[in-house]
């Protein structure tokens, strides 16, 4: 991410574009150093009046190795010494919003409207020619909107758990068991549980295994890796329960 923030920061600096040129764009015998981008983009920094950093989704930033963390300090330390101006966005991350209060720094929750809500869960029952969802659409809108509470990634999730319903008392239902949680992310999680497990019996399982795997990976898995995992489990055990003999990445 360092080396992200050099490649934008340099792109208007003539005077460190030699630098630019030699690690960034042409094959080089070795990749530059952690330490040597960090020189280097402060020198960069330093060549600007004034420079603003925009980041986005810090939270999601890798926290093994203390990744986030390093980062977030070396930020930090380059707006003490340089003066830069940073802007973040960042999901409710108790430890990254503690990180930004110690610098002192202005936190501005940001919350979906109620009416920007609604215009997003009529667009979602349009599409369906379905007399249920529209006749409901109103009780629809005031129960995930009540549930949700300005999150609006969730959204869509609560939606897909009662988008199938096929009666006015499978649908009310559902949607009471929805305002019934108080916490937003247990009814989202609790919404995609339900989902697998009304799959047909090999995909729940397959469902299962990815979990598995994601869970309780010691890091990151990329797609290709979690390919393979899932065609070594499957040759190793077509039981849905966790083979506790496999070795996880």
């Amino acid at each position: 991410m360092l080396a992200s923030l050099l490649v934008h920061t340099t792109r208007s600096s003539q005077k460190l574009q030699p630098w630019k040129n030699t690690y960034l764009q042409t094959p080089s015998e070795r990749q530059p150093s952690t330490d040597e981008i960090k020189r280097t983009l402060r020198s960069a920094v330093q060549a600007f009046s004034r420079v603003f950093m925009i980041i986005d989704a810090i939270d999601e930033r890798r926290t093994s190795n203390s990744c986030r963390q390093a980062f977030l300090q070396h930020i930090f330390d380059l707006r003490a010494q340089c003066g830069i101006n940073v802007f973040s966005t960042s999901g409710y991350t108790q430890d990254v919003t503690d990180r930004f209060k110690t610098q002192e720094a202005e936190i501005v929750e940001i919350r979906a409207r109620d009416d920007d809500l609604k215009m997003f869960l009529r667009d979602q029952i349009a599409p369906f020619h379905r007399k249920l969802l529209k006749e409901n659409s109103g009780l629809i809108e005031a129960k995930i909107i009540e549930v949700v509470d300005g999150m609006f990634p969730f959204i869509r999730l609560l939606f897909q758990s009662i988008e199938h319903k096929t009666s006015p008392q499978q649908l009310k239902a559902a949607l009471e068991d929805l305002s019934g949680e108080k916490e937003v992310y247990l009814t989202a999680y609790k919404s995609i549980m339900d989902r697998i497990q009304a799959q047909h019996l090999e995909s729940s399982r397959l469902s299962y295994h990815v979990l598995e795997w994601v869970v309780c990976a010691q890091r990151p898995l990329a797609i290709l890796e979690l390919q393979h995992a899932l065609v070594i489990i499957s040759k190793i055990s077509a039981r849905p329960e966790v083979d506790h003999d496999l070795a996880i990445f």
